[in-house]
């Protein structure tokens, strides 16, 4: 992997009066926030997430791969148990006809749940669980929009053709670029 310079970067987010006084409100607390979004303004297919082992050069991980949360998260995960991944199958006790893989969702809404007897270095790493939930968020936001994207036939969306011309008609009105999920 090429070693690169970093850079600093600088993000001012302006409020505008005129909107809505309960949406976008400057934050009241120190909090973990991400934005994330692409050139054309829709959710990006991809993240660049690179790990540095111990002893070893900095390296690239695919979000998909199950080694990634423990990996990028090694005090939430210290026995390196695999995260999520395409493909992961219902226990047998909990597969049906219709599921039998774990969708992202159903993951970490496993993981984040709180489970009575059971220490959750998760819940008890304070910022660093914030961190984690708001990454857990944007890859299952990335899941479900390749999902939308690689499915759109079984969707039906030729369909709701009639609401996607009122939208871009609107969109060309106010002047704001439309995209396709």
């Amino acid at each position: 992997m090429e070693q690169r310079e970093a850079h600093e970067v600088v993000m001012h987010i302006h409020q505008n009066g005129a909107s809505d006084q309960w949406r976008y409100n400057v934050p009241t607390a120190n909090e973990v926030a991400v934005i994330f979004v692409g050139c054309d303004g829709c959710v990006p297919d991809n993240r660049d997430i690179a790990v540095h082992p111990h002893g070893q050069a900095l390296t690239r991980i695919s979000p998909l791969s199950p080694n990634c949360n423990p990996m990028v998260y090694p005090l939430l995960f210290p026995a390196g148990k695999p995260g999520w991944t395409l493909g992961l199958l219902h226990h047998e006790e909990h597969r049906t006809h219709i599921r039998q893989q774990v969708t992202c969702l159903q993951f970490y809404s496993y993981h984040l749940a709180v489970h009575t007897g059971a220490f959750s270095p998760i819940h008890a790493s304070g910022r660093l669980m914030q961190q984690y939930v708001v990454d857990s968020y944007v890859h299952m936001e990335v899941q479900c929009m390749a999902f939308l994207q690689q499915n759109q036939d079984k969707l039906r969306v030729d369909l709701y053709q009639g609401l996607l011309d009122h939208v871009a008609a609107l969109g060309d009105v106010h002047g704001v670029q439309i995209g396709t999920v």
